[in-house]
């Protein structure tokens, strides 16, 4: 990797490029409730909210308080009261029809979108979907908003550019479309959800940081998040990032020449990223929406991220999702934990630790891991991966695995996670060249 390729990169790891899958958790938090922490403890009782964690009054009479950081799951054991409708029966929601083409999709799609293998066309659930517009309307009262652009199967819910919510709509189908052919290729049947899937798409950080506050739990530094709790996910514009203004303010004192250099390469990595987030985080939704995971399933943090990586790169020369390899991440990969880089102390946590136990994750160094493995497995041991999410697909909603399980599970089908298995995944990856031609900023 040449010193230019390694400043470029640099800049890319500042966090610019983060997403989040938020676990299964509620919000609006009344009522007895089941806490499940990071160790697989379960403690039932009235919680009350405090500013990091969570205070639990048990039946017993006994309180505990448990921080947020170490709860893994909150599932609510009484139904909360239906709410009195507040729709202002004023309101013009502006609707913008399921007017995103199919030509539109074919070209962010490619001729060969999904590889060269024969998965079919159309299946029953690429049909059409409702949107459920009492859940709409509640979306557009929290971003106080009367846009939205629907699709096929999908409800932006936006405050944003609209030429640029249209382009995110077609990105949306398109990974839609990607997604149901996959489990066609992994041999599993995808399903049609109730109703049409729904984002939100803010103009700016700060809307979309207020609606993160109401939910809970979102990291400042996450451009873009899933919630399996109510079935949405939210993003901004990331030209507007708090990040990327500073940077534009900076470079006003820059001479004219470096200036407009500068802007150019931040705009079209910033269009990058919003392609990018939108993918992942709708590869999450999807997944959990169409029956690859059931929507209450422990699955292991690897497996979702990893899968969803595989789905993120928006097409270019070189083809597009499963299709090719995803330089961003296998230059972070590459650039974390190569040992020929001098001054680099980070090393691989072992594979064994790595596939069964969830409370090691660390965001700033195991996304590209878990893209790192998904895209192995796929590439080398694809008959074993299709039955690997075959068997998670099977999980049953309220089964919580521990470590112990969740290794075994692995090792039942892909054989002993040791050092050699290690070494051939790593030598594996070690032996793909970064391409900085492959990424289009």
């Amino acid at each position: 990797m040449t010193k230019r390729s390694k400043s470029i990169l640099a800049i890319l790891a500042a966090g610019l490029l983060v997403t989040v899958f938020i676990p299964l958790v509620w919000a609006d938090l009344t009522g007895k409730v089941r806490i499940i922490d990071m160790n697989g403890r379960r403690i039932e009782g009235e919680v009350k909210e405090l500013p990091d964690a969570y205070e639990i009054r048990q039946s017993s009479g006994i309180t505990m308080v448990i921080k947020k950081s170490e709860v893994k799951e909150i599932i609510r054991l009484e139904p909360r009261a239906k709410e009195t409708s507040t729709i202002d029966a004023t309101r013009t929601v502006k609707r913008s029809g399921s007017d995103v083409s199919d030509e539109e999709i074919a070209a962010i799609l490619g001729e060969d979108w999904i590889e060269s293998e024969n998965v079919g066309s159309v299946t029953d659930a690429d049909a059409a979907l409702t949107a459920d517009m009492e859940s709409i309307d509640e979306m557009c009262r929290i971003a106080d908003t009367e846009t939205l652009f629907e699709t096929d199967h999908f409800v932006l819910v936006y405050t944003s550019d609209p030429a640029l919510a249209r382009k995110l709509s077609a990105r949306l189908e398109a990974t839609y479309r990607w997604m149901v052919r996959f489990m066609k290729m992994v041999d599993l049947e995808a399903v049609t959800p109730e109703h049409k899937l729904e984002i939100y798409f803010y103009r700016d950080h700060q809307g979309y940081k207020s609606y993160g506050s109401t939910v809970g739990g979102i990291p400042d530094w996450a451009a873009g998040f899933f919630m399996r709790s109510n079935n949405r996910s939210a993003f901004y514009d990331m030209n507007k990032s708090p990040r990327v203004v500073k940077y534009l303010e900076q470079l006003e004192r820059a001479p004219m020449r470096a200036r407009r250099f500068y802007q150019n390469r931040i705009k079209r990595y910033q269009d990058f990223v919003n392609l990018t987030v939108i993918q992942h985080e709708a590869a999450h939704h999807i997944h959990f929406n169409i029956g690859l995971f059931s929507k209450r399933g422990d699955i292991p943090t690897w497996v979702t991220e990893g899968l969803a990586q595989m789905f993120e790169l928006p097409p270019g020369k070189r083809g597009g999702s499963l299709g090719t390899i995803n330089h961003y991440r296998l230059a972070d990969f590459q650039g974390t934990y190569n040992p020929k880089y001098r001054g680099n102390r980070n090393r691989l946590t072992k594979l064994r630790l790595f596939v069964s136990d969830d409370s090691t994750w660390d965001p700033g160094k195991h996304y590209s891991y878990g893209w790192a493995l998904t895209h192995y497995l796929w590439k080398k041991h694809r008959p074993q991966y299709a039955e690997f999410l075959q068997r998670l697909n099977r999980r049953e909603d309220d089964k919580r695995l521990s470590a112990t399980e969740q290794l075994q599970e692995f090792e039942d089908i892909f054989g002993p996670a040791d050092d050699k298995f290690q070494k051939d995944f790593m030598d594996y990856i070690f032996a793909q060249r970064f391409r900085r031609s492959a990424l289009d900023f």
